[in-house]
């Protein structure tokens, strides 16, 4: 059997683009801390850049942006050096919703406030 590995694919251009409320370098930033460890030495890995991506947005909804959707993914590289990897995120991160206050219903008076003891 002969193998031939060719070249190895960083990523060399990321873009994200769409709407948001943070800076590009938050997004790239925190994109890179939440992939794999190949990813963030900048190795291109299809399937790990697309977990990353998700994990990007799982951490959105945890913030309270729980509308917030990926409207693409791009990755590929570069046609004329394949050595060079492309990667562009279309976010919208929508509104950020905050609880303004919590309201217990059915609840007795002893156990309300042994809640609020608690919290």
């Amino acid at each position: 059997m002969n193998v031939e590995e060719g070249l190895q694919t960083k990523i060399r251009d990321f873009k994200v683009a769409g709407q948001f409320s943070r800076s590009e370098d938050f997004y790239k930033n925190k994109f890179f801390e939440l992939a794999s460890a190949k990813v963030q030495e900048k190795l291109y890995i299809k399937e790990d850049i697309e977990a990353a991506a998700k994990n990007l947005l799982i951490y959105l909804q945890n913030d309270g942006f729980v509308n917030a959707k990926l409207s693409r993914v791009y990755a590929s590289t570069d046609r004329d050096e394949p050595e060079k990897g492309i990667l562009v995120i279309q976010l919208e991160e929508g509104e950020q919703v905050k609880i303004s206050g919590i309201e217990y219903k059915g609840v007795s008076p002893e156990n309300l406030e042994k809640a609020a003891a608690a919290a």
